[in-house]
């Protein structure tokens, strides 16, 4: 095994939490009204941990996931004073910072994998798999070029060469998965959480199982936490932790167990007891 393969395995993730998240927007069919997209007491996610975010469509998935990764700040009132949701990677809570230092943090530390890969025409899959870092100072160093090489070939792909539009639907998501875990070659700190948005979503059965495993094993043998939206049970089935929301809330717990659990998280957190109560919530 190669030394950068060494320490990508030696990484771990952050442990994320959120209290008492709740997220509204103006409500466009009655004026002066207020739609809650999110309500969320409490969600703990160990460091190195993975969640399913679950769901019919427009349940606000992808809502948390934004709120989750730092891209949308949450708005627990149109008005009047409310209490600021709380959003924590590690001891940082988040939108405690401000944009600039949010977005430095997010670019330091995490990784996102989109449905529709995101990968820019006219590239090959390596220099894909290493613009981020080409971005980040404007050149590349061959110890970035060669752990971008034994990412792709560990993802099953080959053609590090080729240009990405000509590469099949699964290859191109390897590819994204290849950049998603690529952080800066040998640098220092590099991801920690990775954000997937329906990950398998454009892809046929075959293609989607692969892709499930690999985001799993790969993210499991750099010990980063993972947080995925999905609507495949299959995906779903091989997390850790199981979130499904319906109307912005977690399905199946009632309002009073909700406000339990916040409380609980809140006072276990420093005894790791918290990494139990989404459990609780999957299973109520």
């Amino acid at each position: 095994m190669s030394g950068n393969a060494t320490r990508e395995q030696t990484k771990r993730g952050l442990c994320l939490e959120v209290r008492a998240l709740r997220h509204v927007v103006p409500d466009k069919t009655l004026p002066g009204r207020e739609r809650r997209l999110l309500d969320i007491p409490a969600l703990r996610v160990e460091a190195g941990g993975s969640l399913a975010v679950t769901g019919p469509s427009g349940g606000g998935k992808t809502t948390l996931l934004h709120v989750l990764a730092g891209l949308l700040p949450p708005r627990a009132a149109l008005s009047g004073e409310a209490s600021r949701p709380c959003v924590r990677w590690g001891d940082t809570d988040i939108y405690a910072l401000g944009e600039g230092r949010r977005d430095a943090l997010r670019a330091e530390t995490a990784s996102m994998v989109f449905q529709d890969f995101q990968l820019i025409g006219g590239l090959s899959a390596l220099e894909n798999v290493v613009l981020p870092s080409f971005f980040r100072r404007f050149r590349v160093t061959e110890a970035e070029r060669q752990a971008a090489r034994e990412l792709l070939c560990e993802l099953g792909v080959t053609s590090c060469g080729v240009r990405v539009e000509r590469l099949s639907r699964g290859e191109q998501q390897r590819v994204a998965l290849a950049r998603a875990f690529h952080r800066h070659g040998t640098e220092e700190g590099g991801c920690r959480v990775l954000f997937a948005d329906e990950p398998t979503a454009s892809l046929d059965a075959a293609n989607a199982g692969h892709i499930a495993g690999l985001l799993c094993e790969c993210s499991a043998r750099r010990g980063l936490t993972l947080v995925c939206v999905t609507h495949d049970p299959r995906l779903a089935e091989r997390m850790g932790q199981r979130l499904c929301l319906e109307d912005g809330k977690v399905k199946g717990v009632p309002t009073e167990l909700a406000t339990e659990l916040a409380g609980k998280v809140a006072g276990e957190a420093t005894t790791g007891g918290g990494a139990k109560q989404p459990r609780k919530a999957r299973q109520a």
